[in-house]
């Protein structure tokens, strides 16, 4: 293998197969043994790099150069995450062996330094340190006893909360992490309504009035027809034209703009599985407003595959609407263009995701192979 510097010295970890490769130029490389590759290289010394240590599990790289600075690399995602700088150059270091301790020899100073390893038994935030920021000094380790009023929470760092975005990257499938009992049980709504519903209905109770009417006649006889009809009497005819729609209804009839059909799916995601399954059937509920309102919910629907969002919870919702809405679709040609629409947005979101994890399982099997 030719690398573009000389080498200085090598450091070899067996159990990960890696080697630490120190140039001329201050960097320093990482070989795989088993590919005869560089895996990565690291660069930030302003010194000759004088030594350099894995930690025990082949996570970390600890380098030391003449520029008076020690620092940590994170080999999986290739950052640096730690750095200090000391008064005297590190002339060599190493991990124990259960990762505990780094000890450390310097430049005219007699004997072994250790330092502690913070992670064991404290949270410490792993994360990228900006190369712009000042570089802490820190003095070599002592046996001078401390002042027991320092406070050890001055010494943590403040760590900043990181908010993760809702799309990570824009080819990557995104699920709405909602609890499975929110949109599994829309599958099967109809066989949990089944199994929830009383093996008897509910009897209406035969108590008398408070005043009976009477039949008239010279014997006094009560006249039960009305309590006998109570059933027939309960009966309310509506006119078509008085039926109204749902506040959701309402919401999604208005809704012609992306951030008010992100606003639908939202509304979707605080409901429970049978009134979104009921939300769903009301679409077309009103004959006025039926196909506006299905047109309406696909447009919601492909917005949302377009977004490449909520995965799980679109095609649960895209299963609902069709089982109750199929038949009204294939009877209008407007529905069934946009229909087609959609399913188009439906097979390239599904080939997209069916990749991902075509490539994941092949990279999982070859690991195994390893």
């Amino acid at each position: 293998m030719t690398l573009d510097e000389p080498v200085e010295w090598l450091r070899y970890h067996n159990e990960s197969s890696l080697i630490a490769v120190a140039l001329e130029d201050f960097s320093i490389v990482l070989l795989d043994i088993d590919t005869r590759r560089i895996v990565r290289r690291f660069e930030g010394h302003k010194g000759k790099l004088t030594d350099a240590c894995f930690s025990p599990d082949s996570r970390w790289l600890i380098t030391a150069s003449m520029d008076c600075t020690i620092r940590t690399w994170d080999i999986p995602s290739s950052n640096l995450i730690d750095i200090f700088q000391i008064p005297d150059a590190c002339t060599s270091l190493h991990f124990s062996p259960t990762g505990e301790f780094l000890a450390t020899t310097h430049v005219c100073n007699l004997g072994i330094y250790l330092w502690s390893n913070r992670t064991l038994y404290s949270h410490i935030s792993l994360k990228a340190v900006n190369k712009d920021d000042p570089i802490p000094m820190i003095g070599l380790p002592g046996s001078t006893i401390e002042d027991s009023d320092i406070q050890e929470d001055e010494l943590v760092e403040a760590e900043s909360n990181y908010i993760s975005p809702a799309q990570l990257q824009d080819n990557l499938i995104t699920m709405s992490g909602l609890a499975h009992s929110k949109w599994q049980n829309l599958l099967n709504i109809d066989i949990v309504r089944k199994r929830n519903k009383p093996k008897e209905p509910p009897k209406a109770s035969e108590n008398a009035p408070f005043f009976l009417p009477t039949i008239p006649s010279l014997e006094l006889k009560f006249d039960f027809t009305d309590v006998n009809n109570t059933e027939t009497n309960k009966k309310i005819i509506t006119h078509p034209e008085l039926q109204s729609l749902t506040s959701f209804g309402k919401k999604l009839l208005l809704s012609t703009e992306d951030v008010q059909f992100e606003e639908i799916i939202e509304k979707l995601k605080s409901m429970s599985p049978s009134s979104i399954d009921f939300e769903i059937q009301s679409l077309s509920a009103d004959e006025k407003t039926s196909n506006i309102l299905l047109l309406r919910f696909m447009k919601v629907i492909h917005h949302t595959m377009e977004k490449k969002m909520d995965f799980e919870l679109i095609q649960t919702y895209l299963a609902v609407f069709l089982k109750w809405h199929g038949t009204t679709i294939t009877e209008n040609e407007s529905l069934r263009d946009y229909l087609d629409i959609l399913q188009e947005i439906q097979s390239k979101t599904w080939f997209l995701l069916r990749d991902k994890l075509f490539y994941n399982l092949s990279v999982v099997q070859a690991l195994k192979k390893m």
